[in-house]
């Protein structure tokens, strides 16, 4: 009971660090905005919670009762016997986005059956390319357009290949890492990569999709940047990552699920463990180093062409 109570407010402090507009005491009820529609979610929490019993979940939004009792069972059946919250409120947040997403695209539809002609609308929405919005921008992440070459298969698509997820000890239980690596050789491919992943459901959830790439163009120039999608300092750290494993014609993407505890400068070294692990068994790091991060193991195929802080 004791241990319960010391890990409620452990969490109450984390999920105040990461919503700022929590309210509550440590032993409950908790009211977490969502941040998507006006929605909050209200918890009740048992003694016993985080242990052996989850929290009451009671979700204040503008939908269905049908919907809002669907979403409150599936919280449930994720509770594992571990603090929960930060997957709740993040999973919430994922499902109400969509449902409004959903909503929104049958009014599009509606209208468009009203006098619209069909085939002239599918080539008008290839035309418009690709828009990625992170489904929260409370970490910095960015919105990101794509033209419609990101989406031209034939021309710019690339095998990409994307590790196994990465859990660090002692973090959240949500917490993950995973690394995707993609040869590159134009704006395009890369363009094109980015794109994919990011119409990946789950990629796109990551609070963090953090880059870097280097290639030769066809001129015989070399091509490199680097972006931290808001995980400060970590696009830079990849792209010192491939210099100093001579990786070549590459794009890295380290995709980062945040699971509530505070990680510290430890999440550099995760974040450069599974992207060198991946780098390594795709076979591009041309240097090897004796001293290297732990971590990290072998690939898969995903897709093809055809201080202190979190």
């Amino acid at each position: 009971m004791e241990d319960d109570a010391a890990r409620r407010e452990a969490e109450f402090l984390a999920l105040c660090a990461i919503y700022p507009d929590v309210e509550g005491e440590s032993n409950g009820p908790w009211r977490v905005p969502l941040g998507v529609a006006g929605a909050e979610l209200e918890l009740e929490l048992p003694l016993d919670y985080p242990s052996r019993s989850p929290p009451m979940p009671l979700l204040h939004a503008a939908i269905d009762d049908s919907l809002r009792v669907r979403l409150c069972e599936a919280l449930t059946e994720l509770y594992t016997g571990e603090e929960i919250v930060y997957t709740w409120v993040e999973h919430l947040r994922s499902e109400l986005a969509g449902a409004a997403q959903g909503e929104a695209s049958q009014a599009d539809a509606a209208a468009g059956s009203m006098g619209v002609d069909d085939s002239s609308a599918g080539d008008e929405t290839h035309s418009e390319g690709f828009t990625f919005v992170p489904a929260t921008a409370r970490y910095g992440q960015r919105e990101r357009k794509f033209d419609a070459s990101a989406s031209d298969d034939a021309q710019f698509g690339v095998e990409i290949v994307s590790g196994p997820s990465f859990h660090p000890p002692k973090s959240g239980p949500s917490e993950e890492f995973q690394a995707h690596v993609a040869r590159v050789k134009s704006m395009g491919q890369v363009n094109w990569c980015l794109a994919t992943l990011l119409k990946d459901k789950r990629i796109a959830r990551a609070t963090h999709n953090m880059l870097a790439y280097r290639f030769v163009d066809e001129r015989g120039v070399l091509v490199s940047d680097n972006d931290d999608d808001g995980e400060s300092s970590s696009g830079s750290k990849l792209a010192a990552l491939l210099e100093l494993t001579g990786a070549n014609d590459v794009l890295v993407v380290v995709s980062r699920w945040f699971g509530g505890v505070l990680l510290g400068p430890a999440r550099f070294k995760y974040i450069a463990s599974v992207g060198r692990g991946l780098l390594e068994e795709t076979g591009h790091c041309a240097a090897k180093q004796a001293n290297k991060p732990g971590g990290g193991a072998g690939g898969r195929q995903s897709k093809g062409g055809g201080s202190k802080g979190r």
